[in-house]
C-alpha cells in the first residue's frame, strides 16, 4: 500500500484525521464545557454527554491531537520535499505542543496547564514518529523486494 504516492496520501490522511474526528468527539460528549463544545453549540451541533473514564476525558484529547498534528505536519513536510520530513515534524510538533500547554499557565490560552498533559502529547508524537519512520522502511524493503 505504501509503494504508491497515493497509499502514502492515504495513510497519512488517515493517521491525521481519525484521531482528529475521535478527539473532537470526546471533547463534544464530555460532560465539561470547552472552548470547542461552546463553538460547536454555537452552530447548533449538540451531542449526547458520555460518562468517560477520567483519563480518557482529560488526557485522551491531547493525546488525539498531538498524533494528528505530527501526520498533518509530516504530510505538509513531505508536499514541500522537506529532508528527513519525519524528523522535522517531530522537531516541530514537540515545541509546539510544549507552548500551548505553556501558554495555559497565566490563561493566555483555553484550558488548564498539566505537565501530564504535555508527557500524553510528547507519547503521541514519538508513536507517531516510530510509525512514520517504520511506515517509511517497510515501503523502502517492499520496494527493493519487489
Amino acid at each position: 500500500m505504501l509503494r504508491s504516492k497515493l497509499g502514502i496520501a492515504v495513510f497519512i490522511i488517515l493517521n491525521a484525521f481519525i484521531p482528529l474526528l475521535i478527539g473532537i468527539l470526546i471533547y463534544l460528549t464530555s460532560r465539561n464545557r470547552t472552548v470547542l463544545y461552546d463553538i460547536f453549540c454555537r452552530i447548533g451541533i449538540r451531542l449526547n454527554t458520555v460518562d468517560q473514564p477520567s483519563f480518557l476525558r482529560n488526557y485522551g484529547c491531547d493525546f488525539c491531537w498531538a498524533y494528528s498534528l505530527f501526520w498533518i505536519t509530516l504530510g505538509w513536510g513531505l508536499i514541500c520535499r522537506w529532508n528527513n520530513a519525519a524528523l522535522a515534524a517531530g522537531l516541530i510538533t514537540f515545541p509546539f505542543a510544549a507552548a500551548v500547554e505553556f501558554l495555559q499557565i497565566p490563561s493566555s490560552f483555553p484550558g488548564h496547564f498539566d505537565l501530564f498533559d504535555i508527557i500524553v502529547e510528547f507519547s503521541a508524537i514519538g508513536i507517531s514518529a516510530l510509525m512514520a519512520v517504520w511506515a517509511e522502511k517497510k515501503g523502502a524493503v517492499y520496494e527493493k523486494s519487489h
